[in-house]
């Protein structure tokens, strides 16, 4: 396999591999680790400034002989070499461009109406980055995560100026229709289809009649790179975001284009609708928001 691509692969080929590779076989990350040391070797890396090559390796494996998905996510509040914690440092959980695409639709639909909206909560909220930004928006706001750990980290960092909830997703604690707005960042992602229905059953049960629900995500089309495919060590990155969350585990998940999400947002009184929210800044990648309403 390694003598396929090297160091100055380019990004379309480095895509293919990644969704091609088999992330439970030792060669596929003993391959993506030889080839992120080549480049930085060669001056051709350019992602994660400040950690090297063989300081996310260490992190890597690190985190690839934890047993559960609880230790691999506890992991990621180590700090990493810059003094920031992994969490903040890895791309795939910081998820800058979906906080700031929500951030700045929030902030037109808030000017456009002169209003602020009622309740609020950032679901999967990790260290309170995108409840930070939304708490304004609303009268009150809340973040939930099932981490305690991460909860302590976003009360500091929210001066707890929002209720913080140690909780599941697909069993929120909540009343039904408690909130007007509902967010996360790629969360759905994280979960196996049984949990995806149970967690969109929760969510249109907590929804208010009006109630939006947003997330996001960074996508590619007619041949475009998204960021994780920039270079090996961006790749490498993005492949112990989805050890540490454990999507790479996950064999059966619903997507947005099932015909079962179809029947369930039907049966549910849902709609659904995304809203392309332009490119992404060093990517030619599109930014796209996912929004389920309940009318």
């Amino acid at each position: 396999m390694s003598e396929l691509y090297s160091a100055d692969t380019t990004p379309e080929k480095r895509q293919e591999f990644l969704e091609t590779a088999d992330v439970e076989n030792e060669q596929t990350w003993q391959t993506v680790y030889a080839l992120a040391r080549e480049s930085e070797e060669r001056g051709l890396e350019k992602g994660l400034r400040g950690i090297s090559a063989d300081q996310l390796i260490g992190f890597a494996e690190a985190v690839r002989h934890l047993d559960t998905p609880v230790e691999r996510y506890l992991q990621t509040l180590e700090p990493s070499p810059t003094g920031k914690l992994w969490f903040d440092e890895l791309y795939g959980f910081s998820s800058p461009t979906i906080v700031e695409s929500i951030t700045d639709f929030m902030q037109k639909v808030i000017n456009r109406h002169r209003a602020k909206l009622g309740q609020g909560i950032d679901l999967g909220t990790g260290t309170g980055v995108l409840a930070k930004r939304l708490a304004g928006f609303c009268d009150s706001f809340a973040g939930l995560d099932r981490s305690t750990e991460f909860l302590t980290i976003a009360r500091e960092r929210t001066k707890n100026k929002i209720g913080l909830v140690a909780a599941d997703v697909t069993r929120l604690p909540f009343r039904d229709e408690s909130f007007d707005l509902v967010t996360s960042c790629g969360l759905i992602f994280s979960l196996d289809r049984t949990k995806s229905i149970d967690f969109i059953t929760e969510l249109s049960r907590t929804l208010k009649s009006p109630g939006v629900y947003m997330d996001g995500f960074v996508t590619g089309s007619h041949g475009d790179v998204l960021r994780s495919y920039a270079s090996w060590k961006d790749s490498l990155a993005d492949m112990v975001v989805d050890t540490v969350s454990g999507r790479s585990e996950i064999t059966d998940r619903l997507s947005y284009a099932d015909s079962e999400f179809n029947e369930l947002k039907e049966q549910l009184g849902l709609d659904y609708n995304t809203i392309p929210m332009g490119p992404v800044r060093g990517s030619t990648g599109q930014a796209v928001l996912r929004m389920i309403t309940k009318q």
